[in-house]
C-alpha cells in the first residue's frame, strides 16, 4: 500500500532526514566551498538548504576526520582505488543509468556534473601511508548529522510544500514512469553491488532511500 505523507511538523522532520544522504554525500566528496558555485544543483530545494549547511563545519569535521580517522581514510582509499571507479563506470554506462540522468535533467539536476565533481574532489584527496584500519564512514557521517540544521531544513521544506510550483514539480517527479526509471537502476547488480560496498563501511543507503520513497509516496521495493 502506498504510504501517505501529511505535513505535519513531525512528517517535516523525518522529510528532512532523508535529505541527511543527500547532503552528507555531497559534502563528503566536494569542497564545502563549491556550495555557492556551478557544483550545487540548480534547483531551488537545494538551493534553499545549502544556504542553510554551515559549510566551515562540515570542511573543519572532514579535515579532522582525514588527520584521525584510520577508517575514514581507509574508506576515501577505497573510493580512489580501481575497484570502486571501474564499479560506478560500470553503473555510468548503463541504458538504466541513462534514463535516469535524462529523468533527473527535467528537474534541473545535472547528475553528470555532480558526479565529475565528485571523482575530481576524491581523487584530489592526499592519502599518506597505509592504513590496515577497515573502512568506516559512521563516525563521520554522525558527526555531519550532528551539525546538519534540521529544523531550518525542515522549515524550509514546510515552505516550499505550500508553494504551489513545488507541489507541481514534487506530483510529477513523483509519476509511475519516473518510479519505474528510479527502480530500474536501483536494482541494477553494479547497484546492488555499490550499496553492498557502502554497508560494509558501516554507510546503509536503503533507510534514506526508503524515506524518499515515503516522501513521492512511492512503495519502497
Amino acid at each position: 500500500m502506498t504510504k501517505n505523507i501529511s505535513h505535519s511538523h513531525r512528517d517535516m522532520t523525518n522529510i528532512a532526514g532523508l535529505l541527511v544522504l543527500f547532503v552528507t554525500s555531497y559534502f563528503l566528496v566536494i569542497d564545502a566551498a563549491s556550495i555557492s558555485t556551478t557544483a550545487a544543483p540548480k534547483c531551488a530545494l537545494f538551493h534553499d538548504i545549502f544556504k542553510v549547511i554551515p559549510a566551515d563545519k562540515v570542511k573543519e569535521i572532514e579535515n579532522n576526520h582525514l588527520k584521525n580517522d584510520e577508517g575514514f581514510r581507509a574508506a576515501i582509499s577505497y573510493l580512489q582505488s580501481s575497484n570502486w571507479t571501474d564499479l560506478v563506470g560500470q553503473v555510468l554506462k548503463t541504458p538504466e543509468y541513462k534514463e535516469f540522468e535524462k529523468m533527473a535533467a527535467k528537474y534541473k539536476i545535472n547528475v553528470d556534473d555532480l558526479l565529475k565533481n565528485i571523482r575530481s574532489f576524491i581523487t584530489s584527496i592526499k592519502i599518506e601511508g597505509k592504513t590496515t584500519a577497515a573502512p568506516n564512514l559512521k563516525p563521520f557521517f554522525k558527526d555531519i548529522e550532528n551539525i546538519i540544521p534540521i529544523f531550518e531544513i525542515t522549515k524550509s521544506l514546510s515552505a516550499q510544500l505550500n508553494n504551489p510550483e513545488f507541489v507541481k514539480i514534487r506530483s510529477d517527479i513523483a509519476s509511475k514512469e519516473n518510479q519505474k526509471v528510479a527502480e530500474n537502476l536501483h536494482n541494477i547488480p553494479q547497484m546492488v553491488k555499490l550499496r553492498e560496498i557502502l554497508k560494509q563501511m558501516n554507510f546503509d543507503v536503503e533507510p534514506y532511500i526508503a524515506l524518499i520513497y515515503a516522501f513521492l509516496g512511492w512503495t519502497h521495493p
